[in-house]
């Protein structure tokens, strides 16, 4: 196993999961190594960097539409808000189907099931 990396970006589109961390706990801070269910046979390289994307919630669209103007809130769909990019995540180990990693940056809470994609 090489002692230094060099980062880069995957050659590839990478879209997946963080599935554990070495602590076993659920919310990830920096420089915790972590685990993704991505590995060699994506594409993945030690030294590749990826992004991590905390998942969007959901809210109320309230805002308001056509006709029944303030009656049409009662019947207001949940809408998902987007993923937010929640810090950088950097490949040092790869297995066929999982890859080890460190997290280099957390700018907000990251948790296992975040995704990890090209930045």
């Amino acid at each position: 196993m090489p002692l230094d990396f060099i980062p880069s970006s995957p050659k590839v589109k990478i879209n997946g999961r963080i599935m554990a961390v070495s602590d076993g706990v659920t919310v990830i801070g920096q420089y915790q190594v972590v685990v993704i269910n991505r590995g060699a046979r994506d594409g993945l390289a030690p030294g590749n960097v990826l992004g991590v994307f905390g998942l969007g919630g959901y809210v109320r669209d309230t805002v308001d539409k056509g006709y029944l103007g303030g009656m049409s809130r009662l019947g207001a769909k949940n809408v998902r808000l987007p993923d937010e990019r929640t810090g950088t995540f950097m490949v040092f180990k790869t297995f066929d189907q999982i890859s080890y990693g460190l997290i280099m940056e957390a700018k907000d809470i990251i948790r296992v099931q975040d995704l990890v994609e090209n930045p």
